[in-house]
């Protein structure tokens, strides 16, 4: 009950971000056109220092997950699981109190996916309709990880949006409501790590090298 009831009091301010997230894709994907060669292989090698840093943890595992090792697939979805709660964690709730920055950071790195998404290319509709899939929930769960953030936020600025008698009161009920929405996040990213490790082997049975997920 509680947990309905936390989603449903952050049911506008989730969809709210939803919409912001949603509308800095598309932007993205239509920027893509007009910005200038320097500018995108710049973002190129921004990527390419991120897909190192991946590549360092889940190289290793890159062969046995291509034969179906379960001990591997166990592992890999072990780790994408944690990264991508951290993310949650640190990237969108703990710099979701503070609001302001995080706007900045939650439009430019949905921009940032939009232009991603724009350059990308799939064998099939098939492949590109599943990579969809399967990055889609993990998406999701940015936008709801920020709303507990922001609603910690709000909810110690303005304790009365919580019926709380004190900043401190207000905090602690945000937080209350953080909790609560974790408890939506995480089944979302056990069962979207799943999916992701059993996706990049079909990624790696096409000939691709899993990192950076893309479509096969």
């Amino acid at each position: 009950m509680a947990l309905l009831d936390a989603l449903e009091e952050q049911q506008g301010l989730i969809l709210a971000l939803l919409g912001i997230y949603t509308l800095s894709i598309i932007i993205g994907m239509l920027l893509r056109t007009l910005i200038p060669g320097r500018a995108l292989a710049r973002l190129g090698e921004n990527e390419a220092n991120q897909n190192q840093q991946l590549e360092k943890v889940f190289g290793r595992y890159r062969q046995s997950l291509r034969d179906g090792e379960l001990r591997t697939i166990v592992i890999c979805t072990g780790l994408v699981f944690a990264f991508n709660l951290l993310a949650d964690l640190v990237q969108f709730t703990l710099l979701g109190i503070l609001i302001i920055p995080v706007a900045f950071v939650f439009v430019i790195g949905a921009a940032l996916q939009g232009i991603s998404l724009r350059g990308m290319k799939a064998s099939t509709p098939v492949s590109l309709i599943l990579y969809l899939l399967v990055v889609t929930p993990e998406w999701l769960t940015y936008v709801i990880a920020t709303a507990a953030g922001v609603n910690i936020g709000l909810s110690l600025v303005t304790p009365e949006r919580q019926m709380a008698t004190s900043h401190w009161q207000g905090f602690l009920l945000g937080l209350g409501d953080a909790l609560h929405l974790y408890a939506v996040i995480i089944p979302i990213l056990a069962v979207q790590a799943v999916a992701e490790v059993l996706y990049v082997r079909k990624v790696l049975l096409s000939g691709g090298s899993g990192v950076p997920l893309q479509p096969y």
